[in-house]
């Protein structure tokens, strides 16, 4: 388990590398993805068992977490978010990518497509690179079988609340 300063000292590293990149004129997508995981994990309390929880609710993928404080924190992501985030998947053309470059490119906020690539990694559609925060499509990745996974996980989640 990360402790406060291990996730403090991440997150001055991740600051300072793309300070440093930029002060270089060759920050890219990845210092700023480096810093937006850093961000997260120092803004919330450790992981621990049922948190991060990610449940559907009200058509929409929502990802509880607890902050450092305490104090519950929340992040949506619906079927517009996914969708943008799976075509741009699928323009990289089976080039690896991090999640701050897909934001980028649909103009989503980070922990937005954050939430949707974490999903699609739950459902096998996307993988780790294992070069540090990269990703990659998995070889039978479409946008419409993400687009579909998402239409699932809300029925399964309407069926059971309607049992509930």
């Amino acid at each position: 388990m990360e402790t406060f300063d291990t996730r403090f000292a991440d997150l001055l590293r991740a600051a300072s590398a793309l300070a440093s990149a930029h002060d270089c004129r060759m920050e890219s997508y990845e210092e700023w993805d480096d810093l937006h995981r850093a961000i997260l994990a120092a803004a919330e309390a450790p992981p621990s068992e049922g948190h991060p929880r990610y449940e559907f609710k009200g058509g929409t993928l929502v990802r509880h977490g607890t902050r450092a404080c305490g104090a519950p924190g929340l992040h949506v992501c619906d079927v517009d978010d996914l969708e943008q985030v799976a075509h741009a998947i699928e323009s990289k053309d089976r080039e690896w990518f991090v999640v701050a470059e897909l934001a980028g490119d649909t103009q989503r906020d980070w922990t937005v497509a954050y939430l949707a690539v974490e999903f699609l990694k739950r459902r096998g559609l996307v993988l780790d690179e294992e070069i540090a925060n990269r990703l990659r499509a998995a070889p039978d990745f479409t946008a419409a079988q993400a687009i579909a996974e998402f239409a699932v996980g809300e029925m399964k989640a309407s069926d059971r609340e309607g049992r509930d």
